[in-house]
């Protein structure tokens, strides 16, 4: 399947990465996600999505560029989704390729994402793509 990457700018163009984002967060309503997307939106919050010649989306990528104390200027990765049936055929892929020339681009040293810790699948995709376990992420509910 020959993919096209292009970001998306418009409201319109970042609700339909609900069901991308709903795959990976379950209890997340449409309602809720659409609050988010509209603050974050305005947070330097990015987003890629991967389409068939016939303009149909298969696949997206959220992202932050930012600078931090620890690690330097880097590429966060909030999410990065393929529709479940198209798992395993490259869509993921092809985001990430673009996703680490698009780090290159702005100057970035690294690519980061966080993953839960039962998402096995996640993590054997993430190191077929050359990065690598670097640590872990705390987290306390309020």
């Amino acid at each position: 399947m020959e993919l096209s990457i292009k970001k998306l700018t418009t409201k319109e163009e970042l609700y339909a990465t609900y069901p991308f984002v709903a795959q990976l967060t379950p209890d997340l309503t449409e309602a809720t996600f659409r609050i988010i997307q509209d603050e974050i939106m305005h947070d330097g919050y990015q987003c890629i999505g991967a389409f068939d010649a016939d303009g149909e989306m298969f696949g997206m990528c959220g992202y932050w560029i930012r600078h931090r104390f620890y690690c330097g200027k880097g590429l966060h990765i909030d999410n990065i989704a393929s529709i479940g049936e198209m798992h395993g055929r490259g869509i993921g892929t092809v985001l990430m390729e673009w996703i680490v020339e698009e780090s290159k681009a702005h100057g970035c040293d690294h690519v980061v994402l966080d993953t839960y810790l039962e998402n096995k699948d996640a993590h054997a995709f993430y190191l077929k793509n050359r990065l690598r376990i670097a640590g872990l992420h705390f987290m306390r509910k309020m």
